[in-house]
């Protein structure tokens, strides 16, 4: 059920995009690619809390699930309120450094705190194995954008349609939820709830600001360029959601076996997995550079088409970068945090490069390139020195 849900979340958000990319501009398209990107890197707190709600709320709810109910919930509102504070002084310099108005940038930001607490109820959803409600959930919010967005475009509105479609649909998905808890002013969260946060933070904070931080660049150095790396990434995209999935498949069938007793069967999953996630690779590349310039036409429309020699490249890139992906699983498998470093020098490696080097869309996407190659390499000479200790 979960899988069908997924599939539809990922279809919807295509037709979001699409609806976008057609109806609006290449200036305005551009900047709603830079605020969805910025969203998502806002929203690594809801995934986080989300993560962490549904790995404990078997524990946190063991003795009264109305109370635990209302701990997480109050204590999202909280975090929700901080987090609002600290986007509100933040907008000045966003404004200046990627020369977007302050109003989407609020807008954006609101829908960042929102998503805080919908993540938090999605979890006890998930946590409580309720996944069909959990399922229906994510297909409502992902329909609900598409409407919404379809709504404000033909009322006249630019960018502020795709990031106040996307708000109305985290504040929609939150009241059909309907969370009813009771007081709990001076309620705490176990001690072991708030390390696994931690844990799970690092993770997902360097995967996110990787994945996305090259529009946020992009945006910052060639502006004229925002809209057609926005169709780019879109369409790599697949790459990394064909890598993600099976790591996800993966790391659930790894998660739940006996180690020692199905040590052989274990590696024989693992090595199928990456080698699945290798043709994947080679597929998608194949794919965009024999038909990137019907594909880019037929979905996005003419005035894309000139990117499409791009289109393999990125998916290479998209590739590595679900190789990372499944290789941090493999660490946290372990309960290691020792893919934290070389992460965190591939992620200002890959700063440093694109700042340096951005005199073309070309240029950029060879150094995310290189950025992911080292960092790939670094993580896989550390996860072998690992197993050989």
């Amino acid at each position: 059920m979960l899988g069908i849900g997924t599939f539809a979340v990922h279809s919807l958000n295509y037709a979001y995009h699409i609806i976008a990319a057609r109806r609006l501009n290449a200036i305005d398209y551009g900047e709603l690619s830079t605020l969805l990107a910025l969203f998502m890197i806002l929203s690594v707190a809801s995934q986080v809390l989300q993560t962490t709600v549904t790995r404990h709320w078997t524990d946190i709810s063991a003795t009264h699930p109305l109370r635990a109910r209302g701990i997480i919930t109050h204590k999202s509102l909280i975090f929700s309120w901080y987090f609002l504070l600290i986007g509100a002084a933040l907008i000045p310099f966003l404004c200046y450094f990627l020369g977007l108005s302050s109003g989407s940038l609020i807008i954006t930001f609101i829908a960042g705190g929102a998503a805080i607490l919908l993540g938090s109820l999605r979890g006890i959803l998930q946590g409580s194995n309720n996944i069909q409600s959990l399922s229906a959930n994510l297909s409502l919010e992902s329909f609900i954008k598409v409407i919404t967005l379809i709504a404000f475009l033909y009322f006249g509105l630019t960018v502020n349609a795709g990031v106040g479609a996307i708000l109305l649909s985290i504040v929609l998905s939150i009241f059909t939820l309907s969370p009813k808890f009771q007081h709990t002013k001076h309620a705490q969260l176990p001690e072991n709830f708030t390390h696994a946060a931690h844990s799970c933070l690092g993770f997902i904070l360097l995967f996110t600001l990787m994945y996305n931080g090259d529009q946020l660049l992009v945006r910052a150095f060639l502006p004229d360029n925002s809209a057609d790396f926005g169709v780019i990434s879109r369409l790599s995209q697949l790459t990394l959601f064909g890598s993600v999935m099976l790591t996800t498949i993966w790391f659930s069938r790894m998660n739940s076996s006996n180690t020692q007793a199905n040590a052989e069967q274990n590696k024989t999953e693992t090595h199928l997995t990456f080698m699945l996630i290798i043709v994947g690779i080679i597929a998608s590349m194949t794919l965009w550079y024999f038909f990137g310039t019907p594909i880019i036409t037929l979905i996005f429309g003419e005035n894309y088409a000139h990117i499409a020699p791009l289109l393999p490249l990125h998916a290479l890139n998209m590739g590595l970068l679900g190789i990372i992906y499944f290789l941090c699983h493999g660490f946290l498998l372990k309960n290691s945090r020792a893919f934290l470093a070389p992460f965190t020098f591939g992620l200002l490696l890959f700063i440093i490069l694109i700042t340096l080097f951005h005199a073309s869309l070309s240029m950029i996407l060879w150094m995310i390139f290189l950025s992911l190659a080292v960092t790939l390499i670094l993580l896989s000479v550390v996860y072998k020195r690992q197993n050989a200790q």
